[in-house]
């Protein structure tokens, strides 16, 4: 197991991590309470999940962490790690429009599984921001706006 594997598999199970994940305009977060129940499933690699959400990390040989902080308030200073991949290594789908993926068939939770998942298209280089729903109106909502870009409300439906 390589350190970054290690300092990962740490982290995760830590309930002090906070875990943020994004890019400009779109941003996601995973963190639990100490008190929280928390599962780690084996069949999802790196991965944990509360009542409140799902977290799993793949890593790669080229996964490289980059620790520093930032002043958080006049007095305090906030530790954070960003993940950082190689440009070429880092590129998702960049979908332009609301697009059905399918059955969200590799979800953390199991119970997920059958969601169906869209991603959001707004072609950012290093997220495919998606969204997984069992809701029917929120699934025909998605559906009928599919191929468009998200924030075009030019024919809403």
């Amino acid at each position: 197991m390589s350190e970054v594997q290690k300092l990962l598999e740490e982290q995760i199970r830590s309930h002090e991590t906070h875990w943020h994940l994004g890019t400009f305009g779109v941003v996601a977060e995973f963190m639990r309470d100490e008190d929280e129940p928390v599962a780690f499933p084996g069949d999802c690699g790196l991965a944990a999940f509360t009542a409140r959400g799902a977290i799993r990390l793949e890593t790669s040989a080229d996964l490289t962490p980059f620790a520093y902080e930032t002043a958080a308030r006049a007095k305090t200073w906030s530790q954070q790690v960003a993940l950082c991949l190689p440009r070429e290594a880092c590129a998702m789908n960049r979908r332009s429009g609301v697009t059905e993926l399918g059955a969200d068939r590799l979800a953390v939770r199991a119970d997920d599984r059958r969601a169906i998942l869209f991603d959001l298209g707004l072609d950012r280089l290093q997220v495919d921001a998606c969204i997984r729903t069992n809701d029917v109106r929120l699934i025909e909502i998605l559906r009928e706006s599919e191929g468009r870009p998200l924030f075009d409300f030019s024919t809403a439906p």
